[in-house]
């Protein structure tokens, strides 16, 4: 299936996939952070997206939104309306330039969040949109904090997900700080592997365990050896600490 496409091989060239339907077909789009971007249409080969590099990729209002790419490590681009084409020096811009971009997420059909390696940025359409504006603005929604991995963001139930330095956090709404929810973890935190962070690899599992996982490693291991679990349902019931499940052996 990759044809022409060169992929870059290695248990730590890590993807995220995606999928944006151009009208045509529900593609599924691939970025693994090494490689050109690629999208498959659901027959033949993968294809090229035309961006030479992007940190992220994810659909939002009609377009492809693509975060780090060789513009700049800040910025952000999206592709020309319902397609998954970029066009040059077009449809670009920054959240912030005081950090590198991470990862990108949506939180509901009206936000986009940007995930940046010191702040967190909510991107939403620009409804006053004049002849001169911009067709998406962007809102600080957390300049004390930032993602320490891309393949760490999950978005699940409404909420969104991510590693910070200091553990895991949640983002509930695009005008709140994110909140940290990893505080009864922070022994078993101190035994990561910290140098591993940004390989640390997180997704969620829907009914009926609703469950986020995070796939680490511990000590000294250059691979993923142990699971962090948390459970949101039992974090509404229970708290935050009581929510954690921690498998740390292959049985």
């Amino acid at each position: 299936m990759t044809g022409a496409v060169a992929l870059t091989a290695g248990a730590d060239v890590l993807p995220r996939f995606s999928y944006f339907h151009d009208g045509t077909n529900y593609n599924m789009m691939m970025t693994n952070n090494t490689n050109t971007p690629i999208y498959w249409t659901g027959s033949g080969n993968v294809v090229a997206m035309g961006l030479a590099l992007a940190s992220d990729i994810c659909p939002f209002r009609q377009h492809v939104f693509a975060i780090n790419t060789p513009a700049r490590a800040t910025s952000i681009e999206y592709s020309d309306d319902g397609l998954l084409t970029f066009t040059a020096n077009s449809n670009i811009f920054d959240a912030t330039r005081t950090s590198a971009g991470v990862a990108l997420s949506p939180m509901n059909e009206e936000t986009l969040l940007a995930f940046y390696e010191k702040s967190i940025h909510a991107i939403q359409f620009n409804y006053n949109m004049g002849v001169l504006q911009n067709q998406f603005v962007n809102r600080l929604v957390d300049g004390s904090r930032g993602c320490q991995s891309r393949t760490s963001v999950v978005s699940y139930d409404g909420y969104v997900y991510f590693l910070s330095n200091d553990g895991f956090y949640v983002v509930k709404a695009y005008d709140r700080p994110a909140q940290y929810i990893s505080r009864s973890q922070e022994g078993f935190f101190a035994t990561l592997n910290r140098a591993r962070d940004q390989y640390i690899t997180g997704w969620a599992r829907g009914e009926p365990w609703n469950e986020i996982v995070w796939h680490v490693s511990t000590g000294s291991n250059t691979q993923h050896d142990s699971y962090m679990i948390y459970n949101p349902r039992m974090a509404k019931l229970f708290g935050d600490e009581n929510a954690w499940s921690i498998f740390d052996s292959p049985s």
